[in-house]
């Protein structure tokens, strides 16, 4: 046998370009490229490694008044040179506590996580709903992006 690529049948190996769809035509929509996706999203009160948040510590988060941080995390997929991602987070009532915009991806990206966070303020952190908003912009159109929540 020959090995094919099951997305691009007709086209010689290791090339790109139009290929015969090897799958049913109704399919064809559901298995497009997708341009950069959200994998995951959620809250930390300090900071882990890659490993421990792929592997479900955000499940754990527990907020309260004596946390150290609130550190909003996100993994994406699908990042590609010159993608520009952006991470803000708020605090109750809307008061920008921390945000950035990374520089232009230096290259593409299957996997990506980022985290960014803020330090308890020494009064303690106020109840209420803490957001984040994070987006991907590819020449400059938003092509990705989420918002999350949690409450103190």
């Amino acid at each position: 046998g020959r090995t094919v690529d099951p997305f691009a049948v007709s086209v010689a190996n290791k090339t790109c370009g139009e290929a015969d769809f090897l799958w049913a035509s109704d399919l064809e929509k559901e298995l497009q490229y997708t341009p950069a996706f959200v994998i995951n999203t959620g809250f930390l009160t300090r900071a882990e490694d890659r490993h421990r948040i792929e592997n479900g510590i955000l499940s754990q988060f527990v907020f309260s008044e004596d946390s150290p941080a609130l550190i909003a995390v996100v993994r994406v997929g699908g990042l590609l040179k010159g993608d520009i991602q952006e991470l803000v987070l708020y605090a109750p009532g809307g008061e920008r506590l921390v945000g950035k915009t990374k520089d232009p991806s230096p290259s593409q990206y299957a996997d990506y996580t980022w985290l960014i966070g803020k330090k308890r303020p020494t009064s303690g952190w106020k109840n209420g709903l803490y957001r984040a908003e994070y987006r991907v912009l590819r020449d400059g159109i938003e092509i990705a992006s989420a918002t999350f929540s949690t409450m103190r």
